[in-house]
Formats: C-alpha cells, sequence, structure tokens
C-alpha cells in the first residue's frame, strides 16, 4: 500500500509543480513576442553565429551594441544562464518524482537554489545589463524567490508537527501552573487601611525621587517643544537648504532638534536608573511582604505615569515661556526680515509624540535595570563596593591615549572638514584615558601605606563607587567639552565673522552662455545695469559630501565651481581692490589655485571630499550622472593644487561648498572653453565634435561669468529679466537645485544674516540647556547618595571627627567633579580650537576676536558651573549637618 503523504510533501509536490509552471513561461522579449526558455535555446542552437545572432536580437530590441566591449562573452553568459534554467527544471523534475514515490529529496532545493544565484550572477554579465524590459530582468529574481519560498517553507513545515506537539504540552502545562497560581492567591476583599497608610508613607518618604523626575522631565520636553515650536514659527522663511553640506536653516533647526533629542534621551535614562535605584529597596521589601505582582506593577505604572503628565504640562508651560522668550530675539534680531507663523496645535502634538517616543525608547533602555537589580538582596546593593579596573588597564589606557592622538592628528586634516567623527573618537579615548588612567594612579597610591592612608577619607568615595564616579567625571568633561567648543565654535566663528554686507561686491552674479549675450546688451542699452563678462568653465568635484560613499558607484552630489584663467583672476582682484599673487600655473591644467568663497565662520573643507585636499579630482564640465567609476580618474582627473585662500571675489556665494573660484592656465583654459562641443554631458566621456547633438548627447555648459552693478531702483526690472534668464537656464538646474543660475546680493545677504542669527541662537540655547543638565546631573548623583551620606557622616561623628573636617570632606567630594572636568576640558578646547585656526586660516585680528566671545562665554559658563557646584555643596552638607549653622 502506498505511504500516506504528509503535510511537507504535499507542500513540496505544490509548490514544485508551481516553479516548473514558472519555468515554461516565455520571459525573452524579441520581435514582440516572449520565447521561454527552451525555445530561445533551439534558436541560438540553430544559428551559425551565436554571437551575431544575440547582437542582431538585441539590436532589434533597441540596443546600442557599439557600445559592448565583448560581445562574444555577453552571448556566452546569456547561453549558459538559460542552460542553468534548464537544470532547474530538470533538478525539480526530478525532486517531484521521489517526493511522489515517498523518497527524501531534501538536497535538491538547496541545489536549485544554488544554481539559480549562479543564474542571476551571470544575468548581470549578460543581456540584462542592457535590455530595458523589466519583465526580462525580474523574471530570474522571481524564479529564485520561488525557489527560496520552496526551500523555507518546506524546512518549517518538516519540522511543524514535532513543533506544534511541544507547543501544545508548553501551553497545557502553563495553564495549569496558572490555574493553581490563581487558586493559591486568589485574593477576595478589599485592601485594609494599614495597607493604604503604608504606601502613602513611601510615597512621602520618596518625594524628592519624584522631584527630580518631574525636573528632569520638564527640562526635557520643554526644549523639545521649543525646537518643534521654533521649526513652525520659521516655516514660513525661505532658505537654501543642503542637508548633505550642513546648511540652512531648516538645517540648523534639525541640528537643534537632534541635539535636544539625543539629550533628553541620556537624561531620561539617567533619570530612570536613579529612580530605580532609590525604589529597588522597597519594591523588594514589598515583594517579600507578600504583595501581589499586578498590584505592585500597578503601584509602580501609577507612579511614572503620574511623574510623566507633570512633566509634560510643566514641559509645555516652561516651553512656551521659552518660546516667548525665542519669538522675542528673533524678532528683534532679524528687524522684521521674517514674518513668523503662530505655534499652532501641531507642535503640541509632534511635542507629545515625540516625548512619548523617548519615553518608551528609555523605558526599554532600563527595563532590564530592575531584572538586575530585583529580588531582596537588591536593597544592599547600594553599599556594595564597585570594582577598578584590572590588570588590563595599561593596555586601555596607551590605546585611549593613541585615540586621543589620532583623533587630534584626523582633526588637524583639511580634507576632513572639521569632522564630528574625529571629536567621537577624541571622546572616546577620553574616556578610556579618565577611567584607566584614574585606576592606575589609585591603584598605584594603595601601593604607598602613608600616602594611602594620609588621602584615604580623601579617597574613599572613589575606591568604594569607581565606576559610578569616574562614569559623572566623563560625562561633566563630555558637556564642558560639548559646550566651551563644538557648539561655543558655532556662535563664536559667527559672531566675529565678516558682516553680510561687505560679502557680496556686485548687485547680480550670473552663469550664463553666448546664447544669453543679447539679454544683457539690453540690461546695458537700456541704463539698467553696468554689466562685466568674463570667460568662465563649470568645474565639477568627484565628491560633494562628508558621508561615506563607495568607491564602486557614481557618487552624487557633485560640487559646481567656476573655473577662470590667470589673467581673468588677475582683473577679478583688480575690481575689488585686492593684489593679484603670481600663480604661474603648469600649462598642462595639472596644477590649480583655489579662491574659497565663504567667510570663516564655516568649517575648513577640500574642494574635492572623494580624494582629500591636495590632489582632488576635477572635471571640466557639469556633474556626470553615471559614470563608469574603473575610469574616474579620466573623467575627474586628479589636480595639484599649488595654493589656496578664503577671499570674495564675486561673492559668498554658497558658503565655499559651491561656487568656488578654480584658477587654471590661461594656455589650458583656452584648450578647455569649447570642451563642451565633445563633452558627453551623460557620462563625461569624449566624443568626436561632428557627433555632438546639442541637449541629446551634449549640452551648452555656463561659459560666461556676468557680474553685475545696479542702482536699488532698477533691481525690479532686472530681476524680471533674470527669471526670463531662469527660465532658459532649467537644464542646468535640474543637475543640483542649490546651484542656481543667477544670485541677488539682496537676498543672500538676508539669508546670510538669518542662518547667522539662528545659529548663534540655537548654539547659545544648547549650551544653556548643557549647563542645566551638568547640574542637573550633580544634583541627581547627591541625591542618589544622599542616605549613604548620612549614614557616613554619622559615623564620623561618633569617631569624634570634628564638624569642619568633616564638611571639608565632602566640599571636596563635590568640588572634584568642577575641577578634574574644566581642566581636562579646558586643555581639550585649547588644542581643538588652535587646530581650528589654522585650517580656516585665521589672522592674528580674527583670533582675538575669536577669544574676546569665547573668554566672555567661558567665564560665564564657568561662573554658573561653579554657583551651582557651591549651591549643590551647601545643600548635602545641610542635609547630612543636621545642626549646620546652628549655635551649639
Amino acid at each position: 500500500m502506498k505511504k500516506r503523504l504528509t503535510a511537507d510533501s504535499i507542500y513540496y509536490l505544490i509548490t514544485g509543480f508551481i516553479i516548473q509552471i514558472a519555468l515554461l513561461i516565455p520571459w525573452i522579449p524579441l520581435g514582440g513576442n516572449f520565447h521561454n526558455t527552451y525555445g530561445y535555446l533551439m534558436r541560438l542552437r540553430k544559428a551559425e553565429d551565436m554571437s551575431a545572432l544575440v547582437q542582431a536580437d538585441m539590436s532589434a530590441m533597441g540596443v546600442d551594441w557599439l557600445e559592448w566591449n565583448d560581445i562574444q562573452s555577453v552571448a556566452i553568459a546569456f547561453m549558459v544562464m538559460l542552460i542553468l534554467m534548464a537544470v532547474i527544471q530538470l533538478l525539480g523534475l526530478i525532486s517531484l518524482f521521489r517526493i511522489w514515490i515517498g523518497r527524501s529529496s531534501a538536497f535538491l532545493p538547496i541545489v536549485s537554489l544554488v544554481v539559480s544565484c549562479l543564474g542571476l550572477l551571470l544575468s548581470v554579465e549578460g543581456p540584462s545589463l542592457y535590455i530595458n524590459n523589466a519583465y526580462f530582468k525580474v523574471y530570474p529574481v522571481g524564479i529564485m524567490f520561488l525557489l527560496c519560498i520552496y526551500l523555507v517553507g518546506g524546512r518549517m513545515l518538516d519540522s511543524w508537527t514535532d513543533a506544534s506537539d511541544e507547543m501544545q504540552r508548553i501551553w497545557e502545562r502553563d495553564r495549569l501552573a496558572k490555574k493553581e497560581r490563581e487558586e493559591r492567591l486568589a485574593f477576595e476583599g478589599k485592601y485594609s487601611p494599614l495597607f493604604y497608610r503604608v504606601i502613602w508613607k513611601n510615597f512621602k518618604s520618596n518625594w524628592e525621587t519624584y522631584r527630580v523626575f518631574i525636573l528632569v522631565g520638564t527640562i526635557s520636553i520643554s526644549f523639545i517643544f521649543a525646537g518643534v515650536g521654533i521649526r513652525e514659527m520659521l516655516s514660513g522663511m525661505r532658505s537654501v537648504e543642503n542637508l548633505a553640506m550642513g546648511q540652512g536653516l531648516g538645517t540648523i533647526l534639525m541640528n537643534f532638534l537632534i541635539a535636544a533629542i539625543v539629550i533628553a534621551v541620556f537624561l531620561i535614562v539617567s533619570v530612570l536608573i536613579f529612580y530605580l535605584k532609590n525604589h529597588i529597596s522597597s519594591y523588594a521589601l514589598f515583594q517579600n511582604l507578600g504583595i501581589r505582582s499586578r498590584t505592585l506593577y500597578l503601584f509602580i505604572g501609577a507612579e511614572l505615569l503620574t511623574c510623566i503628565v507633570f512633566s509634560l504640562l510643566g514641559g509645555y508651560l516652561f516651553g512656551n515661556i521659552v518660546l516667548f522668550l525665542c519669538r522675542s530675539l528673533i524678532t528683534g534680531g532679524l528687524k522684521g526680515a521674517v514674518v513668523l507663523e503662530h505655534v499652532t496645535v501641531k507642535s503640541y502634538l509632534l511635542t507629545f509624540l515625540i516625548s512619548f517616543l523617548l519615553f518608551l525608547i528609555s523605558a526599554m533602555a532600563t527595563h532590564d535595570i530592575y531584572i538586575e537589580m530585583g529580588g531582596s538582596s537588591s536593597r544592599y546593593k547600594a553599599v556594595q563596593k564597585e570594582k577598578m579596573s584590572g590588570k588590563w588597564s595599561p593596555c586601555f589606557l596607551i590605546a585611549g591615549v593613541g585615540l586621543l592622538l589620532y583623533s587630534i592628528y584626523g582633526f588637524s586634516q583639511r580634507e576632513h572638514a572639521e569632522k564630528i567623527g574625529d571629536i567621537v573618537l577624541f571622546l572616546f579615548g577620553l574616556y578610556l584615558s579618565l577611567r584607566h588612567g584614574g585606576s592606575l594612579y589609585l591603584r598605584m597610591q594603595k601601593k604607598k601605606i602613608p600616602v594611602y592612608y594620609r588621602n584615604l577619607l580623601k579617597n574613599n568615595y572613589f575606591y568604594h563607587h569607581f565606576k559610578t564616579a569616574y562614569r559623572y567625571l566623563y560625562l561633566i568633561t563630555l558637556l564642558h567639552i560639548c559646550v566651551l567648543f563644538i557648539f561655543s565654535r558655532e556662535a563664536a566663528s559667527s559672531l566675529t565673522a565678516e558682516k553680510p554686507e561687505t560679502m557680496f561686491p556686485y548687485d547680480y552674479v550670473c552663469m550664463a552662455t553666448d546664447d544669453d549675450r543679447e539679454l544683457f546688451k539690453e540690461l546695458e542699452n537700456n541704463n539698467l545695469a553696468d554689466v562685466m563678462t568674463y570667460p568662465m568653465v563649470r568645474v565639477t568635484n568627484a565628491d560633494n559630501s562628508t558621508d561615506i560613499n563607495g568607491t564602486m558607484e557614481s557618487i552624487m552630489p557633485q560640487g559646481q565651481h567656476i573655473g577662470i584663467s590667470e589673467s581673468t583672476y588677475q582683473e577679478l582682484c583688480a575690481q575689488i581692490g585686492r593684489k593679484a599673487k603670481d600663480l604661474n600655473l603648469a600649462e598642462d591644467g595639472s596644477e590649480i589655485y583655489i579662491i574659497f568663497q565663504e567667510d570663516k565662520s564655516v568649517k575648513a573643507h577640500p574642494i574635492d571630499y572623494f580624494s582629500g585636499k591636495k590632489t582632488p579630482y576635477l572635471h571640466i564640465g557639469q556633474p556626470v550622472v553615471s559614470y563608469d567609476y574603473l575610469h574616474r580618474a579620466d573623467i575627474f582627473p586628479p589636480r595639484t593644487i599649488v595654493g589656496m585662500e578664503r577671499r570674495i571675489l564675486i561673492g559668498n556665494l554658497r558658503q565655499g561648498e559651491y561656487e568656488n573660484i578654480v584658477v587654471f592656465s590661461d594656455v589650458y583654459f583656452e584648450q578647455i572653453q569649447e570642451l563642451w562641443k565633445t563633452t558627453d554631458y551623460r557620462n563625461g566621456e569624449q566624443i568626436a565634435q561632428e557627433e555632438g547633438v546639442e541637449d541629446v548627447n551634449i549640452h551648452h555648459w555656463p561659459d560666461r561669468l556676468v557680474l553685475i552693478h545696479a542702482s536699488g531702483d532698477r533691481k525690479s526690472d532686472i530681476e524680471e529679466k533674470l527669471r526670463i534668464f531662469e527660465e532658459n537656464h532649467q537644464f542646468d538646474l535640474g543637475f543640483d537645485s542649490v546651484v542656481q543660475a543667477w544670485y541677488s546680493k539682496d537676498q543672500l545677504t538676508d539669508q546670510l544674516k538669518a542662518e547667522r542669527f539662528m545659529n548663534i541662537a540655537v548654539s547659545f540655547f544648547i549650551m544653556t540647556l548643557m549647563a542645566v543638565v551638568t547640574l542637573v546631573l550633580l544634583y541627581m548623583k547627591a541625591e542618589s547618595e544622599m542616605r549613604e551620606k548620612i549614614r557616613q557622616q554619622e559615623f564620623l561623628q561618633n569617631m569624634g571627627m570634628r564638624e569642619k573636617e568633616r564638611i571639608h570632606i565632602i566640599q571636596r567630594e563635590v568640588y572634584i567633579y568642577f575641577w578634574i572636568p574644566m581642566a581636562v576640558a579646558a586643555v581639550s578646547v585649547m588644542v581643538f580650537t588652535g587646530i581650528m585656526w589654522r585650517n580656516r586660516g585665521y589672522t592674528p585680528e580674527d583670533i582675538m576676536a575669536y577669544l574676546k566671545v569665547l573668554a566672555v562665554t567661558g567665564l560665564l559658563y564657568v561662573g554658573i558651573q561653579l554657583l551651582g557646584v557651591q549651591g549643590i555643596s551647601r545643600y548635602i552638607i545641610k542635609k547630612v549637618e543636621k545642626n549646620y549653622g546652628n549655635s551649639h
């Protein structure tokens, strides 16, 4: 009698039959019809010249075979792919037969899938790469997908029976255990008044914890609400956005919102850990007294939900105050240049959604802490000694110092563009150095017995709570560095930069062609403007973003710049009254001189992010949409920079990320001026002049730099003409919306003023937030250790120590979190600030102006920190020394 088919066998039969049908479907397009695998194999077999047949068939489908380098290899790859399709079908038939007769065929689906993958790889090398037919390209992928379903589904069904039986047993066991537990823990009736009194007493005893939770939650939500509200207030203001380069008002506000969210997550996680640490003993006690888990979870949830609701309300209230101050500052700072929108209910809802996600993410991050700290033994974990770093500390210290040096070197390289990754690497090296350097220092002191006992009371906290102490030291140091360098750099450089009005020597700058000559003549003839025209070429760099891009691709975005000759460079310098340098560049175009059109408030960066600052990859022409990366050096020839400077020759058009000046020798410039006629704009390759068809395979890129002086009463008429000029150059605007056909001094000046103002305001806003965060951290630390401090002071008092000495120990423990982080931050800030001055080419006057702003900011920040530390120190002393300040 034939063996009954199992569920997995039926599945294999059904899916295998479907695959067999799919493999017979016609999928090769030819002459309006489709051939299946076998039909086309027969066609190839009958052909006298297989390569000629494939070439003829593909040519009939509109493929330009002139672009193929090796038609023979392509045809062979296609034929092998077809043979593999037939092999897959044969394996499938064998598998179906074996399953039908009750034999195992587990290995055949795996072999079929491997063969399918090989066929897919060959399809990339075959005609699939050239034929523009979606069905033809997707068919091999579909077959491989069906084979994956065939294999995975069969394996799942194979173990389904055993798994379902085991799951049934588990469900039955859990059901019986749950029933027994419900009968055992059945609670009928009500809690006694004593239970509620205990709960109320517990609530009052932990009021400090709730206060800290609500304070931290209020601060976090208020700054998120402020960021969302400011973004909505400025939603009506137009600005050029470039997220890749970090430009524009929207980008500035997005950076602020991201910083606020990161700080909020950090604060909420910290306060949740603080909350659990202070409540775990109470929870463990309730569990030991027999409280039901459901009641305990309800109690915890009610506490947390109440704190979150009060935090949300407080955040909305304080956030509205912050928004009112911001509205006043923006209105006064921009002096009516922007109309602010009203904050609607959308900002409240968005803040609520972000806050909900933040608390959810923070709760997930701290979920396991309760499990680790659960049980009755957790009551004693607060006083357990924390281990210091062990025998590997010297190795970690060396690694940390190495990371510090490597990150400083990386930051000093202009091609890194003051990359935040170098600063992050520095902070990680600082963490290793602080932690393991401190561990070695304490261990060395411990070996010197007289020194150890002399400083035991002073260093006892660090010996006993080593990890906690250095965690707080590092976090506070990190915040100091962020305030005194990362964000103060943005504010100080914007405050000391050149005034926007002086950075635009011309009212209008246009990138034109010979076809626009009549339009600009009309402006001159009608006495609307003074027009000056200079020859130029469009120069494109290979990579114009700090993002990590693969070298095996056509990188986007590509930066567009202005190429001129040495003679034009000298004329432009004479026009603005600046002395030109003698360049003497190589006549073959291998040497260039770069003028970055930017002020010193922006980061130092290379002209090309792909190859760095010394040999940028530059293409004569507009961005290349698709090119062969293997020949990138042919399309973007590397050139040697003989010099560079920051100078405004025609205007700060795009803050140096686009529209910089690239100077070539006169001889080389003459050679490339007409290069647009022989350059395929799609792939950057050179073609014969007679083969070029404009706007088909060549495009006339801008080759005339037009500079316009105009009086105020004529600007409206000029801009009306320039809008027509812009419509004629829509093709050029399609490459990158940031690069315009013409630029207006008035518009760019307003944008630059607004961006600088917002950059300064946002930087000071974040610095204020971080100053508050630092003090909140110290306050949380003080509250979490208050009970231990009280017991410690009682012990010292009973041992006969005088009050003055006890107070001195507390003050030293608190002030060490001011002096050590501030000293480390001061050294770090001096190193990075000096590197920044060098990279940005600061003059002594620029350095002095920057130092004045940094000194004022630093003194205010240090003063706030010092007052905060002093206040926290007095608060701890008042709590632990009951009679402090009273007459004895």
